[in-house]
């Protein structure tokens, strides 16, 4: 929450209901790093924070702890951002009128008496009715993925780095022009492609430019290519009429443990002849399986 002071209030009121040991912070990096600290029970979210939104900071925990309940609780008189976190899969939306907070700790308590939380640090399970090659964590499936979710989203200039287990993404909602930022972690992977499959053919894919076809072929065409040669540390920046691909891949020649810098710099016909090439080979991958 921004506010300490009121946080403390929440904090009192709660000490009422159900045991709690809680942790205050003020931004959205300081909740994810008391997050990945120890288990939280449940998290109470200010639709304001420094250095960024509650929905931010919502999106980024859901994609790293999508079984935590989190009760979120705002001053702004805005249809849209209350509709922005039920999407998110929030336990509650509360708004901050007089004695907000009782409702809050109220909450709290029904939730305590529930069946104990599922802790969010647990890996989700592999989900059986996705196909073993998609699960795999290669460049190929993972953007694959990415480029499926920002199609989804409406998201247009996007900015996908590599990090530690797994990728950030920085995009622009065509919907309110609002900054996004998105995580895709790698130990979720297998519960993002299930969610992916179970909604595919339920969204309108916009018109793009340069990529007709959308995000999910061009990123996965280009995730081919960087599993190829061996690739890592990789970031995609879309500029306007260009893909910039760069990062490090395995060298040739006397170098066979290194790995040099590149840099591609991929146009409309570039990412054309990937994709075609893309399509040859999903084409040849399905007449190879119904021969068998």
């Amino acid at each position: 929450m921004r506010d300490r002071k009121e946080a403390d209030r929440l904090a009192a009121l709660l000490d009422g209901v159900a045991y709690a040991a809680p942790a205050y912070t003020d931004t959205v990096q300081g909740a994810l790093d008391l997050l990945a600290g120890r288990p939280f029970g449940v998290v109470i979210l200010d639709d304001q924070l420094r250095q960024g939104s509650g929905i931010q900071a919502l999106a980024r925990l859901r994609e790293r702890y999508p079984a935590v309940p989190v009760i979120m609780v705002s001053a702004a008189q805005s249809e849209g951002t209350a509709i922005d976190a039920f999407h998110l899969d929030v336990a509650d939306y509360i708004p901050k009128k007089p004695g907000y907070g009782d409702i809050v700790a109220a909450l709290v308590a029904q939730l305590a008496a529930q069946e104990p939380l599922t802790p969010q640090t647990r890996l989700l399970d592999t989900p059986e009715n996705v196909p073993a090659a998609l699960l795999r964590p290669t460049y190929e499936n993972r953007l694959r993925l990415i480029g499926d979710q920002c199609d989804a989203a409406g998201l247009r200039e996007l900015v996908v780095l590599e990090a530690a287990g797994g990728f950030v993404v920085r995009a622009i909602s065509l919907h309110d022009q609002r900054v996004d930022v998105l995580e895709f972690a790698d130990t979720h992977f297998a519960q993002l492609v299930s969610d992916a499959i179970a909604t595919r053919g339920t969204r309108s894919l916009a018109v793009h430019p340069l990529l007709p076809t959308g995000y999910e072929d061009a990123l996965r065409a280009i995730g081919h290519e960087l599993d190829g040669h061996e690739a890592k540390q990789v970031t995609i920046v879309e500029l306007e009429q260009h893909l910039m691909v760069c990062g490090r891949r395995r060298t040739d020649g006397y170098h066979e443990s290194g790995h040099d810098r590149f840099e591609w710099m991929l146009g409309p016909e570039a990412l054309r002849a990937w994709l075609d090439q893309g399509y040859y080979r999903r084409d040849s991958g399905r007449r190879a399986h119904r021969a068998s």
